[in-house]
Order: structure tokens, then sequence, then C-alpha cells
């Protein structure tokens, strides 16, 4: 199996982790009164399963967000110069030249 997929399964289970933490702690202090809403319903475990579920897809998805952003970024393509078209005066069709360059005034003295 490719590292990366290993890295990526790992924060995954990670966010698992997290989300299954975070539901205990909600129902541990009753936030928000979920604990007495869920426990007075017909449908409890669904509604557990449900909260598991979507903690763990939002919470799995941030930590392995988080771990991408964070790996290493190895620059091998910008070893020579060159290699790409600049264009010049993008910015001053889209913005205006008035907008980037600085005005030009007189001190009155």
């Amino acid at each position: 199996m490719p590292k990366l997929v290993k890295f990526l399964i790992f924060h995954a289970f990670l966010g698992f982790a997290i989300a299954l933490a975070c539901v205990v702690v909600i129902f541990a202090l009753d936030l928000a009164h979920l604990r007495t809403l869920i426990l007075g319903s017909d449908i409890k475990w669904i509604a557990v399963a449900a909260l598991i579920i979507l903690m763990t897809i939002t919470l799995a998805s941030v930590t392995m967000g988080i771990a991408i952003m964070r790996m290493p970024y190895d620059d091998d393509d910008d070893d020579t110069p060159g290699g790409g078209l600049r264009q010049h005066g993008v910015w001053d069709t889209l913005l205006g030249q008035a907008l980037l360059q600085p005005e030009k005034f007189r001190v009155r003295r």
C-alpha cells in the first residue's frame, strides 16, 4: 500500500477517534440538551449513529486536510529559471492603471 494512502487512512482514523471523543463529551455534558432529547426519542440508535457518522465525516476530513497542508513541499520543478510566460499588465487591465501606481502630489509650503 502506498505511503500516502497509509498516511490518509491514519489521519482518517485519528479524525474518527476525535469525533467519537466529541460525541462522548456532548453526551456527558448534555450540551444543548442533546442527551435528554436523544434518550427521550423512539429512535435513539439512529440519532446516535447519525451524530457519530456526521462528526466523523467532518473531523476526519479536517484532520486529513490539515495533515496534507502540513506536508513538506519539495520544490523540484523550479530549480532552473524561466519556463513560463509572464503576462505583464494583467492587473493593469483588471484593476486600472491608477490603482497600481503611487499618486503624485506636490507639497505646498
